[in-house]
Parts: C-alpha cells; sequence; structure tokens
C-alpha cells in the first residue's frame, strides 16, 4: 500500500496458510465467527524505532483497505526478541481488518520504568503519526503481555486523556501483567470511563503473580459492566494425549521454545479479543456477551475435546480469586519492585 511508509516488506501472505504451519493440538482452530481467522490478506512492514537504535516498529495491517482502520497498539513481553513469537496474533489482528503497531524496545530505566514507559509512548505517538493515512485514533485498543501489559494502564491514560484518542471507542485488553509503573492511584480511580477491560490471568503462570492484575482490576474506575477478569485454566485429555497449559507463555508462538499455538489461543485470546474490539467499535450485543459476559456460559466454552469432551472452561469470578499464595510467583505482590505494594487499597496481603 503506497500511502504507508514502506521501509521494509517481510512479506504479504494469504492468513489461512500460516496458520495451517503454526497450529498444534487435537482441538481445530475455531473456523467462524470470533475467535477465526479474517478472510483479509496481511501484510508485515516495519519503521525504524525512533527512541532505540537498531530498533524497529512491526506494523500488521490488511491489504487492501478502503478507509481509515482501527489501531491495535501491542505491546511485549520484556525480553522477547523476535516478532515471531507474537506474530501469530498480530497477523490474526490484521485478517480482522485492524492495524497491529508493535514496538521493539530495550528497558531504559531500571527498576522503575519511567524512561522507558515515556520512550514507548513516544513509540506510539511516532507510529500513529507515520500511520495517518491508514488508522483511525478515535477507535484505538491496547493490548499488552507481560511487562507490556502492565504498561498499558499508564499509556492508555496518557493516550485518552492528553491525545483525545478513542472517541469512537477504546479498550484494553491485557494479559499477565508485570508491575505497573507511571500511574497513579488517583489517575487509576479517575480512569475515563468509557474505556473497555479484560484483565487475563493463567492458572499455572509462575512468573507474574496474579494480584498484580487484581490490583489494577479493582483499583480502576471502569464500570464492572464494562470489564472482567479471566483465568485460563489449563486442561489435558488423556485420550487425545495432549495437555493445554495455562502459563505466561500462553500468548506466545512456537517461535518462543515455550509457545505453542493451539485452543487456549483461539478460544482463550483470540475470539475474546475478536468480540471485544467488535463489541467496542459497534456496540454489538452478542459480542459483548463473549468479551465482558460475567461469566456466562458463551463467555467460558473453551472447545471441546475430539471425544466430545468440553474443555476446562474459563473462570470468569465477579471478584478476582486467587489460585497461589505470593510464594508461588517469581515477580510477586511483595517484590521491593512493586511500586503499588504500600498504596493498593485493593490488596491486603
Amino acid at each position: 500500500m503506497s500511502r504507508v511508509i514502506n521501509k521494509t516488506i517481510y512479506f504479504i501472505f494469504i492468513f489461512t496458510n500460516y496458520i495451517t504451519s503454526q497450529h498444534q493440538g487435537p482441538i481445530p482452530p475455531i473456523t467462524s465467527g470470533y475467535g477465526a481467522e479474517g478472510s483479509l490478506s496481511v501484510r508485515v512492514d516495519s519503521i525504524p524505532s525512533k527512541s532505540w537504535r537498531r530498533k524497529q516498529i512491526y506494523l500488521y495491517y490488511p491489504e487492501p483497505t478502503k478507509e481509515l482502520i482501527p489501531a491495535i497498539l501491542f505491546l511485549k513481553g520484556m525480553g522477547v526478541d523476535s516478532k515471531e513469537v507474537y506474530g501469530h496474533i498480530l497477523s490474526h489482528i490484521a485478517t480482522k481488518g485492524y492495524c497491529a503497531v508493535m514496538p521493539d524496545y530495550k528497558l531504559a530505566s531500571f527498576p522503575h520504568q519511567g524512561r522507558t514507559y515515556k520512550k514507548l509512548l513516544a513509540e506510539l505517538l511516532y507510529a500513529v503519526t507515520k500511520l495517518s493515512s491508514l488508522i483511525d485514533t478515535s477507535r484505538i485498543g491496547f493490548v499488552g503481555h507481560s511487562f507490556g501489559g502492565a504498561a498499558i494502564p499508564a499509556l492508555t491514560w496518557q493516550c485518552i486523556n492528553n491525545k483525545k484518542w478513542g472517541g469512537r471507542g477504546a479498550f484494553m485488553f491485557i494479559m499477565a501483567p508485570h508491575f505497573v509503573f507511571e500511574i497513579t492511584q488517583s489517575q487509576l480511580e479517575r480512569f475515563p470511563k468509557q474505556v473497555k477491560l479484560v484483565m487475563q490471568v493463567y492458572e499455572d503462570d509462575d512468573c507474574n503473580d496474579h494480584r498484580i492484575a487484581a490490583d489494577i482490576f479493582r483499583t480502576i474506575n471502569i464500570p464492572a459492566r464494562e470489564k472482567d477478569f479471566m483465568i485460563l485454566m489449563s486442561d489435558s485429555n488423556a485420550a487425545a494425549g495432549y495437555k493445554l497449559t495455562a502459563d505466561h507463555a500462553v500468548p506466545y508462538s512456537k517461535f518462543d521454545s515455550d509457545g505453542e499455538v493451539d485452543g487456549m489461543d483461539y478460544y482463550g485470546i483470540y475470539r475474546i479479543f475478536d468480540a471485544l474490539a467488535e463489541y467496542t467499535f459497534t456496540q454489538n450485543r452478542e459480542a459483548k456477551e463473549i468479551a465482558l459476559g460475567n461469566g456466562s456460559i458463551k463467555q467460558g466454552f473453551m472447545g471441546t475435546w475430539p471425544d466430545k469432551s468440553p474443555v476446562k472452561e474459563l473462570c470468569v469470578p465477579d471478584n478476582p480469586v486467587m489460585l497461589h499464595s505470593c510464594k508461588f510467583y517469581y515477580f510477586h505482590w511483595k517484590h521491593p519492585w512493586n511500586p503499588r505494594r504500600k498504596i493498593s487499597k485493593a490488596i491486603s496481603e
């Protein structure tokens, strides 16, 4: 697409071919509706980073497009060096008619992340400026995993309040967040109410304490009807000889040694993302039941094993429940790096 800057073109493909080589496990991909791949071809470009030398901002978008499309700003986890680790979910987003923007980055400050967050915000603003002929910032989604997920509340606050993005719809999809920096208690309590939120954690994730996610979910000023806290559960099936593992690597593709693309991704991530985006941008009530269904049967469905037994349901509690003690996690709630451990009103442990 000539109107998008085009420093490096990596590939243009029909995504159904890509999915065949990526999928693992006995639970087939969703073939229609939320969670199924879209019919659009995907183009992957990059632009040089503004803030980090030898880094890129990766762009996944559908071709052709006849009008401005919503932007999905995706922040990866710390230490992920290949765009392919998240390439599957980014390509899925693009097949649905959105432009996914993922900046590569490295830490610019430690242990507190003021400079890193500032640079990440600059990357997003820079990318959006470069893509002004393609994307519509009045429809915006913020998606992140681990360290990237933790940065989402602060960056969303900046973009919604200061840049006035998201006037026609805004959402956050946060997966297994690390410690949350650069947003105050007051800002969380005054967070823009129009933003929708899905907060996900994974049953066997021993990296980031679920209390980090629960704290933000409980504190943030988003109405209960417009946010859900989700726990993806591990499951196995002896007849199929396969385990669905809900650990920290759930969003990773097979390009990470701990990753795979299987039923957990299609039902637990892609289906929820698709519904959340559609509900945010169109107010579709069926989409809301899947994305923000408060534990409805449709929302909880995670597919079936080949012997027709159901996969363990997605857990969507009214109030976040803690499955493990702090000692289970590497980055636990009481860790001295956690800036909210002494100020949170939502976590007593």
